[in-house]
């Protein structure tokens, strides 16, 4: 996808967008409350260009790499949980005694 270039005095960011910039932390651009666009620091935009160029051509991209922090550690919590809670307990003890009823 093409790009264009603005001179940093014809964008009028607040400090605080700056500063977070500066820290590597992401900015929304917002209107009425809605996400419009968002700001990248240049190391972080260097990082993810190459996976947006991917997603542009419409290769096909592993979904690993499409994955969040929050969705890692819920594949970790899933994989870490054996243990069934006493509620599961209650609910299988219950539907097994649904279908011995049934019989």
């Amino acid at each position: 996808m093409p790009e264009i270039a603005i001179n940093a005095e014809h964008l009028r960011l607040p400090s605080a967008a700056r500063d977070a910039l500066e820290h590597g932390t992401r900015v929304l651009i917002t209107r009425y409350g809605k996400p419009t666009g968002a700001l990248l620091n240049w190391q972080t935009y260097n990082l993810v260009v190459p996976l947006l160029e991917l997603l542009e051509e419409g290769v096909v991209v592993s979904p690993e790499l499409l994955m969040t922090n929050d969705d890692i550690a819920l594949i970790a919590d899933l994989a870490a949980d054996e243990q069934t809670t006493p509620a599961e307990e209650e609910l299988i003890d219950a539907l097994l005694a649904a279908e011995q009823d049934a019989r």
